[in-house]
């Protein structure tokens, strides 16, 4: 369990305040909302741009560089909440993880 299981009453949330006090205002989150739906309409008219060639017999690649696929890559991450930073599990001196199964027999 995080955190103190059992905070002083001084430290407790007071009845009918159950919110965060420090977190993110009303006006924060409708501009993240706002940010995400303009990301969503940016990569949605790339990706329609690129349809177009493709259907037109060109070559779509031309458009991907650097900077369209990091448009992509942040969009796309900024749509499904992907973390900022992965984590790599590995084994021991960073080696591949070895799992050994066992037969409910043995």
């Amino acid at each position: 369990m995080a955190g103190n299981p059992n905070p002083s009453p001084e430290t407790r949330f007071k009845p009918g305040n159950n919110a965060n006090p420090g977190g993110k205002t009303s006006e924060q989150r409708r501009l993240e909302i706002e940010a995400a739906e303009m990301a969503a309409r940016i990569r949605h008219a790339q990706l329609s741009a690129m349809t177009e060639i493709l259907k037109a017999g060109g070559n779509a690649l031309e458009l991907l560089n650097g900077d369209a696929l990091r448009l992509f890559k942040d969009s796309e991450d900024r749509a499904h909440g992907t973390p900022k930073q992965s984590v790599e599990h590995g084994g021991e001196g960073g080696g591949p993880l070895i799992i050994q199964w066992r037969d409910a027999d043995s």
